[in-house]
């Protein structure tokens, strides 16, 4: 079952970020798309999913440049969408 899913769409406004870590089990996922989370701070176990290509963060507006870690390390990974979202930045510009 989990070697065939390939694209998954969940929307859920209470949700921990725990939650997440369960999406690295599923290898063959190529697109994800999370929306609404509240209380999600961070969506680096995501890195785990290394055959994923779209990612779509929807409405998040608690997740820091540092919970976004990680993803760069994801070979396949060609698309960032944050729509609707509100990143916060722990960084600072010199």
């Amino acid at each position: 079952f989990q070697q065939s899913i390939r694209r998954l769409s969940v929307r859920f406004p209470e949700v921990s970020g725990d939650c997440f870590g369960l999406l690295e089990r599923i290898p063959s996922l190529e697109e994800v798309v999370l929306s609404n989370p509240k209380n999600v701070t961070s969506v680096a176990c995501l890195s785990a999913c290394k055959r994923m290509k779209k990612l779509r963060l929807e409405g998040f507006s608690k997740v820091t440049d540092a919970g976004i870690q990680g993803l760069e390390l994801v070979p396949n990974l060609e698309e960032i969408d944050f729509r609707r979202a509100h990143l916060k930045t722990t960084s600072t510009l010199s």
